[in-house]
């Protein structure tokens, strides 16, 4: 009489293992590989914008710093190399009192300089800044045509960047020696 041998354990998932690693690399860590870099394409874009709101403020007069926004493209190429995309651009110079009280005005494009926020007015000392809001569309590492937002379409983020306005002076070349930071 001969005995039938008796099968072992070992070894019965092994048919499985090679379409579960598929599934894990092709569904989990690529995605997550993927989506990994747009945190690190959103730091580049922060290091742009506050370059270039760094550079607005050193300008002589707040119309040169909208006219450099508006005519300097090579900001825009960074950020396109960068994997992002500038979707619109909004600049405004922010004066808030320096003396203990919590009060700012906005000052928008084209908009002057209330008289009582200027460097000699009543609510002087201010301190004046320039701040830059800019809307990207971050690509994640393999974009698509999909529209799975961060998988295989871009994610929108606000990049936003301030600086302190350096030349709070009068224009001398000025009949009314207006200061620098209204012209």
């Amino acid at each position: 009489m001969q005995r039938g041998r008796i099968r072992s354990c070992a070894g019965q998932n092994t048919a499985e293992f090679g379409a579960t690693l598929v599934v894990l690399i092709c569904l989990i860590l690529i995605p997550l590989l993927n989506a990994a870099f747009i945190p690190i394409r959103y730091s580049m874009c922060q290091g742009v914008v506050t370059e270039l709101v760094t550079r607005l403020a050193h300008s002589e007069t707040r119309s040169d710093a909208y006219s450099t926004l508006n005519s300097d493209t090579r900001w825009k190429k960074v950020m396109a190399a960068c994997g992002a995309e500038e979707k619109g651009t909004k600049l405004v110079l922010i004066a808030t009192t320096a003396n203990g009280g919590n009060k700012e005005i906005i000052v928008e494009k084209g908009v002057p300089i209330p008289t009582e926020w200027l460097p000699d007015g009543s609510m002087s000392p201010c301190i004046y800044s320039l701040h830059v809001d800019c809307q990207c569309a971050i690509a994640p590492l393999l974009g698509g045509t999909g529209a799975i937002t961060g998988v295989n379409a871009p994610v929108t983020l606000m990049v936003s960047g301030s600086a302190h306005w350096a030349n709070l002076s009068r224009d001398p070349k000025s009949s009314t020696l207006a200061f620098y930071i209204d012209e």
